[in-house]
């Protein structure tokens, strides 16, 4: 197969590529079931917005109309396994990375990068090479979305001890804790004061405190958030005071956050030990390669 594959030019590559493209637009319809093209009517009736967008659309250059026309085919088909229960998870891991893109619009531009890597990879004429640029174009915003959630969250824990020292000195002062989150935010400006806003107008239209809370501890999917959501649930249930409770957990996210500045530590010297070895080796090899030379030509005269 790899050999029939090699024997291919440039141009053999193009046409089974269209020629894939095609037969992939004019079978679609027929797949498609009645409930599916009833509900995909019924969707373009009820989105008013939808026309003027695709027209917008036409406006442009031939190659933003046919990433356009890719993009909307492919939302399409992933939004029907999305109404079948599948990514479920990953709705949750774009909120934990601060992506404002929903599951249909993430898998759709994985799908194009797979298939611009593949088209890059049949430039190479090496059927090796396509598989490999697609998988690198198909996994490469998976392990962006993995560094931006790794980033906010080590962002969270360096600012959530600070902000509770202040929600545990303000609450004596205020009514509720709703208020206490309120005032806080409004003098603190950073990531973690952000998502306890949030949640307050949230609360404020009418959304129950205890979903409100656990949808932050899963927003921020930090261990010292999901812990004072806890206490905060456990208080409103058995009416507990809630002062003695934000100081213990101030004090213990401090702790934690020492811990990890120490982790972090203890890496970064080995991080800093791997190229300071590889330049002492270097420095050695130039100071002594003259000589190891010089003996090798030595060895070489005496036979």
């Amino acid at each position: 197969m790899l050999k029939m594959f090699s024997s291919f030019g440039l141009v053999e590559y193009i046409l089974i590529v269209c020629l894939t493209v095609f037969l992939y637009i004019i079978g679609l319809p027929l797949l498609t079931t009645n409930a599916d093209r009833a509900h995909k009517r019924l969707s373009a009736l009820l989105n008013f917005s939808k026309p003027k967008k695709d027209a917008s659309f036409k406006e442009g250059s031939i190659f933003v109309r046919t990433y356009k026309m890719l993009e909307n085919r492919l939302a399409t088909l992933i939004e029907q396994q999305i109404r079948k229960g599948n990514f479920g998870k990953l709705e949750l891991k774009l909120k934990q990375a601060g992506v404002k893109a929903t599951p249909i619009q993430f898998w759709t531009k994985k799908i194009i990068f797979a298939l611009s890597g593949s088209f890059i990879g049949i430039l190479t004429k090496n059927p090796l090479l396509v598989v490999i640029f697609a998988a690198v174009g198909f996994i490469i915003l998976d392990l962006r979305l993995k560094e931006k959630i790794d980033k906010r969250q080590f962002i969270f824990k360096n600012e959530i001890p600070d902000f509770l020292d202040l929600v545990s000195v303000t609450f004596p002062a205020c009514a509720n804790i709703e208020q206490t989150f309120e005032l806080v935010c409004a003098k603190v400006k950073n990531k973690i004061s952000n998502e306890f806003l949030i949640a307050l107008n949230e609360i404020k239209v009418g959304r129950k405190k205890r979903v409100v809370f656990n949808e932050l501890a899963e927003r921020t999917g930090i261990r010292e958030v999901s812990s004072l959501v806890t206490q905060l649930n456990q208080a409103e249930t058995f009416g507990t005071g809630l002062e003695d409770v934000l100081i213990t957990q101030a004090k213990s996210i401090r702790q934690a956050k020492k811990e990890l500045a120490e982790e972090r530590g203890n890496k970064a010297s080995y991080l800093i030990l791997a190229p300071a070895a590889l330049l002492l080796m270097t420095s050695i090899l130039m100071m002594a390669g003259p000589f190891i030379v010089q003996f090798i030509t030595s060895m070489t005269m005496f036979q």
